[in-house]
């Protein structure tokens, strides 16, 4: 028995894709947790950097949108640029943050 092509796998709605990203999530999760004891702004990078992938893959497999409307695709993921966009600059600008909010 040969091991399934993983391209295949990944464009199909097997079980074996919602578990492959399971495992993705959970180690992402993990690797955020482990990491966000550092507290240095590339831990914090990471750490977000790990939640866009999970949002991502999220988004695009289990609430289906990879196989939905290219308005809606577009969509989503123009709210993921905007809201990690607006979390990175938060972390890497404090100083303007607190500025634009007073």
């Amino acid at each position: 028995m040969s091991m399934p092509n993983l391209k295949k796998v990944l464009n199909s709605e097997s079980p074996l894709k919602a578990f492959l990203i399971w495992v993705i999530i959970l180690l992402s999760t993990i690797t955020a947790w482990v990491e966000s004891t550092n507290g240095s702004l590339i831990a914090i990078m990471l750490v977000i950097f790990l939640a866009f992938i999970k949002v991502l893959l999220v988004i695009y497999s289990y609430m289906e949108v990879a196989g939905s409307a290219a308005w809606l695709q577009f969509l989503c993921g123009f709210w993921m640029l905007i809201a990690f966009g607006i979390i990175l600059f938060c972390y890497t600008q404090p100083e303007l943050v607190i500025i634009f909010i007073n």
